[in-house]
């Protein structure tokens, strides 16, 4: 039988599911070693919020009429494996904004 586990983020941090950029096809060779530029930030979406995260996040937390992208700092997003699954969680101070529909 196997159990169910919740991943709940504390201290300030922020559970997210980082948007992977898709790659683009090309006809062109490239070196083995090419490594494609990245950008320095990315979206993610909201998933949970430590209860001690700033008002802005407590309130994306409880809106479930749409999901909550924001843009983080890549280096700053911490992956951490809890019993063979992978979750991604990011500190509030490295949100860098909310993208909101308007």
């Amino acid at each position: 039988m196997s159990r169910i586990t919740i991943f709940k983020p504390v201290n300030r941090h922020i559970s997210i599911i980082p948007h992977k950029r898709k790659k683009k096809e090309t006809n062109v060779l490239l070196p083995e070693d090419y490594k494609e530029e990245r950008s320095l930030h990315l979206t993610a979406t909201i998933l949970e919020v430590a209860p001690d995260c700033s008002p802005e996040f407590k309130q994306l937390k409880y809106d479930k009429t749409r999901k909550h992208d924001i843009v983080v700092e890549r280096s700053m997003i911490q992956e951490i494996d809890v019993m063979g699954k992978l979750h991604y969680v990011i500190l509030e101070n490295y949100v860098l904004g909310i993208i909101e529909d308007v």
